[in-house]
């Protein structure tokens, strides 16, 4: 009997059993988000349905976005799964039955990525007047979610052996720069899954508007993604061995970053150069939020720069879709800040207002505050870029409007727990609002 497979099992059996029905439902959310921001992208992602001239190259386009988002996604996630993943400590103490514990990794992360698939087939629904089209943009989708889970675990478990690997250490000489060879190899793995996972998909996409073109050969475009993800399970497998590696090069990786860490700097967070210029009553709340967000929602923290920058480089246009387009992309990332108002209140230990007690209005203050400043980037970047490009003060004020309001919800909506489930609902509302 495999013991981390039937481990996992018993804990998602009580997870499910104490959950309560909302909870049940919370997976089903993503897909009820896509459906109703379908028609906010009309304008954007499925613009070529209004020109009949231009519908091959439009698919491609959207195949391409949508393939790529999701390959790359899942080869990035398998990086956080199998290398920083919630249970590195059990793998690197626990006597470990490799082969059980990977079959088991695979099994549960293969589960829980499904969503995603979904969530990108739901994205194919306008294309629905074109039955064979849609067939054949589900097999490319398809091939990227296979492509991106197989080739990211492989790359990453075989990582530790390409970095001991006399054969490699020319190529890793070349690019690993300061990084001793097995953690370059490691530090890099997540690049190169990505790469390996996005050029297939591309052909693919390429390949289906080859086939709109009245050139059916293009459908065998269509295979090597799955060959690609095909490739990276069979690497997992044959990596499997190195599961024991991968915590001593983090080890290693820590332990020089210690010798030259300033001790000040581990107590630096993301924005807190604003505390000192703040009010004397607001400083120690809104420092206990910068370093809260930092340091547990560093991921959606760090997403929220990428937003900025897709939002940034959508502005840069003169299209006449282009403030549509730009201001559902920076509303959709303000929205994802605003709801680290709900996972932060979530996560406050019961004896933090005992141990340290502040005053109820400073405290929300404060939270609102900060959902308001770590949404900025996604605000300014593309008001600067539209800015240069056509004019951007109507929609800096715009967004800034949207911005207050969807910080305010995130507060607002995370009083009770009950109110949590308030908060998808009106930042849709929110978002259709402002596009």
């Amino acid at each position: 009997m495999n013991p981390y497979l039937l481990a996992d099992q018993r804990q998602a059996k009580a997870r499910w059993a104490q959950a309560p029905m909302t909870e049940r439902l919370l997976p089903l959310l993503p897909l009820v988000a896509a459906l109703v921001v379908l028609p906010l992208l009309r304008e954007s992602l499925y613009f070529f349905l209004d020109n009949p001239r231009i519908v091959h190259a439009g698919v491609r386009e959207l195949l391409l976005r949508l393939g790529l988002g999701l390959a790359a996604a899942l080869a990035l996630s398998t990086f956080s799964a199998l290398v920083r993943g919630p249970d590195r400590g059990v793998v690197d103490l626990h006597p470990l039955r490799a082969g059980d514990w990977l079959f088991a990794k695979l099994r549960g992360l293969a589960w829980g990525r499904l969503l995603w698939l979904g969530v990108a087939m739901i994205l194919l629904v306008p294309l629905r007047e074109n039955l064979p089209l849609v067939g054949v943009s589900a097999i490319l989708l398809g091939g990227a979610w296979v492509a991106g889970l197989g080739l990211g675990v492989g790359v990453n478990l075989l990582a530790p052996g390409v970095g001991r690997s006399p054969a490699w250490a020319g190529v890793l000489d070349a690019v690993r720069g300061v990084n001793p060879r097995m953690q370059a190899a490691l530090l890099y793995a997540p690049g190169v899954a990505l790469i390996g996972a996005g050029l297939p998909v591309g052909f693919a996409a390429a390949g289906v508007e080859q086939w709109l073109d009245g050139e059916p050969i293009g459908l065998l475009w269509l295979v090597p993604p799955y060959l690609i993800g095909v490739l990276g399970f069979w690497m997992a497998w044959r990596g499997r061995g190195e599961l024991a590696a991968i915590g001593a090069v983090l080890g290693e990786v820590e332990a020089a970053w210690a010798q030259v860490e300033d001790p000040a700097e581990q107590r630096r967070v993301y924005m807190d150069w604003l505390v000192p210029r703040l009010p004397k009553r607001l400083q120690l709340p809104i420092l206990k939020d910068l370093r809260q967000g930092w340091r547990s929602f560093r991921a959606t923290l760090t997403g929220s720069w990428a937003m900025a920058a897709l939002a940034g480089l959508s502005g840069w246009s003169d299209g006449a879709d282009s403030v549509a387009r730009t201001s559902l992309i920076a509303v959709v990332g303000v929205a994802m800040v605003g709801g680290l108002g709900l996972r932060m209140a979530a996560a406050d230990p019961p004896w933090l207002g005992l141990w340290l007690p502040l005053p109820r209005l400073d405290r929300a203050l404060s939270r609102a505050g900060v959902l308001f400043v770590w949404s900025q980037p996604i605000v300014l970047l593309p008001a600067l870029t539209m800015g240069i490009r056509q004019g951007g003060i109507p929609i800096f004020v715009a967004l800034e409007l949207r911005t207050l309001i969807l910080a305010l919800l995130g507060l607002a909506c995370s009083v009770t727990g009950w109110a949590r489930w308030l908060y998808l609902p009106l930042a849709l509302l929110v978002i259709l609002w402002g596009v």
